[in-house]
């Protein structure tokens, strides 16, 4: 998915002829050759250098379907070398698969609580609190949602005594709110609850990547073992399994390492057979 920041007014007026014909601010499609579009890391920098002065009741987010467009990743201007994605030719209504109006956000003047996240865009990003301070986390790669169904589907092929693993639900941590990659529930918990307590959850797993592992290796830890979260596995991109268990205070007293090529029977929260190498298939 790429994305692009229109004016209503010429959205309104793509949608009229059927295909959407404006470059950028102040440049159409036969000015400049193509339009500039954006990944969804980028669009909120165009956003804050071109469009400021423009109130966001005036912009849409236009999410655009690449198949069968003309895409190319190009620097948007000589001496720049962040690649771009520009669309070659028009772009047809049909590929717009979202409009989304901006929204502006009230942030806190003290500290970021929970039910301040309901007012943040559901752009696809992961916002989480630790301790008053908003943690936003990129959208996932292919390896990272390939590494994580991977690894659900393991515990759902394992889970016993209606253990119920989940993708990306909230979980309450001490001072915090986070949303793992993969959360196991215990049974008999309550369903259907948009935050689980710690005491409910069972396993808590996060998958490794560049803008996360850092986090995940510290501060992650720290708060879930705060929690009682009996179990923590991290999971790197080659496959890698580390597991955490036996919390005590602000870390968890035993670790054991599963890398690709081992193999390792996993007992709690329920029989687990770990083979890293699969993990990236």
């Amino acid at each position: 998915m790429i994305f692009h920041l229109a004016f209503v007014a010429d959205w309104n007026a793509a949608r009229a002829v059927g295909e959407y014909t404006v470059s950028t601010r102040g440049a159409s499609l036969a000015d400049v050759g193509f339009v500039h579009c954006s990944t969804a890391e980028q669009w909120r920098g165009v956003r804050e250098r071109f469009y400021a002065d423009v109130p966001v009741a005036d912009l849409v987010l236009l999410s655009v379907d690449p198949t069968g467009l003309d895409v190319r990743y190009e620097p948007p201007a000589p001496g720049v070398e962040e690649l771009f994605p520009h669309v070659y030719g028009p772009i047809p209504v049909s590929a717009v698969v979202g409009e989304n109006a901006l929204q502006v956000v009230a942030f806190p003047d003290t500290s970021w609580s929970e039910s301040d996240l309901d007012v943040l865009p559901d752009d696809g990003h992961r916002y989480e609190i630790v301790d008053g301070s908003l943690l936003a986390t990129p959208l996932q790669s292919d390896v990272h949602q390939l590494v994580s169904a991977n690894v659900l589907m393991v515990l759902r092929t394992s889970a016993s005594l209606s253990f119920r693993p989940l993708h990306s639900i909230g979980v309450r941590v001490p001072g915090g709110s986070l949303i793992p990659d993969i959360t196991v529930l215990r049974p008999g918990v309550a369903r259907d609850v948009e935050w689980s307590e710690a005491e409910d959850v069972a396993l808590v797993v996060e998958i490794a990547s560049r803008s996360t592992r850092v986090t995940d290796r510290t501060l992650k830890a720290a708060k879930y073992a705060e929690a009682g979260i009996p179990s923590y596995w991290r999971v790197d991109a080659d496959g890698t399994v580390t597991i955490h268990t036996d919390p005590d205070g602000l870390d968890y007293m035993r670790t054991q390492v599963v890398r690709p090529g081992e193999r390792l029977r996993v007992a709690a929260p329920f029989p687990v057979e770990l083979d890293p190498a699969s993990l990236v298939d």
